[in-house]
């Protein structure tokens, strides 16, 4: 029988298409994983989806084949865990991937990965300064903290150094953490004066009034004649100034004005300095009073020499300067007196009063302590520079029923409070039989209130800043030696005093030339520190040998 010639072609035509499915399944065999060929070689591979049940479920087929290609699973997660990979698998309570063992989760191949606690092994930034390491000068208590061995502290705060700090010799952290001395030593915890200049020389035996600050340079007074230490008002003095920063004991160029008479009374306006010049002088016991022979000035830029502002000084006892006037107190007179710096001419500011004696003032005000012989009473007075109103009492206090030492009040003045130094608080059992205070008024008028109580010695000075009150208590050892402290109190007197800078008994006898004084290695201490002013960083003094140094705060 004869195939017609169109089925002939659809039978070919069907062949050569099964003929294709089978070349393209060979290509494809080897894409194919056999665990997953369920199909029958012998017949042609027409449906090649995947049965949904061998698609969805693991092959138990466990030979070779099988294992190279699949991730090992285990229902046992731990074995997976490796501390630092950034994956929290149990038991890790904390993975960050850091590999740090400071921070909140130490991890990496030394870490933990549990949350950083006391007793780890790792320090904590931030919250512990140890975990059972050593350190140096230090142990590591229960909390993870530093415990210093004595005498020794963490300055620093590196917990890596331990406590580094040694503090009776650490110039930096002299005695507390952080009192620099200012490029002195530290010896047994004190800040060594920096001596600036040597006062001291063969046959003089002097005393030191005044000292104070401004601008760059510090200004003092001493004398050169043999007068007892213990009169700081009397004797031939001269006016000298050294640069803040000095530490040439020789003091070569540190005059500032000379003369055969005793320049006293600091004072500064912007451009002149001011000081009261006296010429007879005045056999101790004195009443608390200098025989003024008239008021100088000079240029701060050493332009010019001294002359004379006014010479109508005499009985003058203290002054102050502002911007336009120039205010002295008179005892004699009972009269506060104001002088027109412009005209000199002068006018009675206050009258009528008991003993004007010491001055001080603010840009506002002019406060002053008069003294009444009648009841032994000093009084604390302010009155409006500008006038209009009645002098204001601030306070009051009794002192010994006599002028003697009233000479030696200080007054300062800050924003809103007085610091009065009353050399006549108490009777005492020291040299001079005085007990002293440094106590503080409100300046709108209210209670004295008691800063600080010390045995009084002639010259002692004081101080402040925005921290603390500085005071100087000279003491006499025996004949031929004196000692003293310079010492600190928070401005409301709590707390205990502080010892600045403290000196051993001091002695000295026979001569002191130029080339041996720059070289006394025993000066480490000072003789009866007197006058004190400080700046930003120091404390300068003078002592009873018109010597002045300086000592860190």
């Amino acid at each position: 029988m004869k195939i017609p010639v169109a089925i002939a072609l659809l039978f070919l035509i069907f062949a050569a298409g099964f003929a294709g499915c089978d070349k393209l399944a060979a290509r494809e065999e080897d894409l194919v994983d056999p665990r997953n060929d369920t199909t029958d070689t012998g017949s042609p591979a027409i449906d090649v989806e995947p049965d949904p049940d061998t698609a969805t479920k693991p092959s138990t087929d466990t030979g070779d084949a099988a294992t190279a290609d699949t991730p090992e699973s285990s229902d046992d997660t731990s074995a997976q865990a490796a501390c630092g990979d950034g994956a929290v698998v149990v038991p890790e309570e904390c993975d960050d991937g850091n590999h740090v063992l400071s921070d909140a989760c130490p991890d990496g191949p030394e870490g933990t990965c549990r949350a950083a606690t006391c007793g780890d092994g790792f320090v904590a930034e931030g919250s512990e300064a140890c975990d059972g390491n050593a350190a140096p000068n230090a142990t590591c208590d229960d909390a993870c903290a530093l415990l210093c061995a004595a005498g020794f502290a963490d300055c620093n705060q590196a917990p890596s150094d331990g406590c580094e700090a040694e503090l009776a010799s650490a110039p930096e952290h002299c005695s507390v953490c952080g009192h620099g001395c200012g490029g002195a030593e530290c010896i047994s915890g004190y800040c060594q004066p920096i001596l600036m200049w040597f006062g001291f020389s063969e046959g003089e035996s002097t005393a030191s009034n005044s000292l104070a600050i401004n601008g760059n340079y510090v200004y003092y007074t001493g004398s050169y004649e043999d007068w007892p230490a213990f009169d700081p008002l009397y004797s031939l003095w001269t006016l000298s100034r050294l640069p803040k920063t000095a530490t040439d004991i020789t003091g070569t160029g540190n005059s500032f004005w000379s003369s055969q008479s005793k320049a006293w009374r600091l004072r500064f306006d912007d451009t002149h300095a001011y000081w009261l010049d006296s010429v007879d002088e005045v056999e101790p016991p004195w009443p608390g009073l200098a025989d003024a022979r008239a008021l100088k000035h000079m240029s701060t830029d050493r332009t010019g020499s001294a002359i004379d502002f006014d010479v109508k000084a005499t009985g003058v006892f203290d002054f102050v300067v502002d911007d336009e006037h120039v205010y002295w107190s008179h005892p004699d007179s009972k009269t506060i007196v104001r002088i027109d710096k412009t005209t000199r001419v002068h006018e009675a500011f206050v009258e009528g009063l008991d003993g004007p004696r010491t001055l001080a003032q603010d840009a506002d005000y002019l406060y002053y302590l008069d003294w009444s012989e009648a009841d032994s009473t000093v009084r604390l007075w302010r009155a409006a520079k500008a006038g209009g109103t009645a002098p204001q009492l601030l306070a009051e206090t009794t002192g010994l029923p006599s002028s003697f030492y009233l000479g030696l009040d200080q007054i300062i003045v800050d924003e809103d409070t007085l610091f009065w130094l009353n050399p006549r608080h108490a009777q005492g059992t020291g040299p001079t039989g005085l007990v002293a205070a440094i106590v503080s008024v409100p300046l709108g008028g209210g209670p004295i209130e008691v800063v600080k109580v010390f045995s009084y010695i002639h010259g002692a000075g004081f101080d402040i800043d925005d921290e603390y009150v500085y005071w100087s208590t000279p003491e006499w050892v025996d004949a031929g030696r004196s000692s003293g402290v310079i010492s600190r109190i928070a401005r409301d007197g709590s707390g205990e005093s502080v010892v600045i800078s403290e000196a051993t008994a001091w002695s000295f006898s026979g001569s002191c030339s130029s080339s041996v004084c720059p070289h006394l290695d025993w000066y480490h201490g000072f003789p009866s520190p007197r006058g004190i002013a400080v700046d930003e960083q120091f404390v300068y003094w003078l002592d009873e040998y018109s010597s002045v140094l300086r000592v860190a705060k």
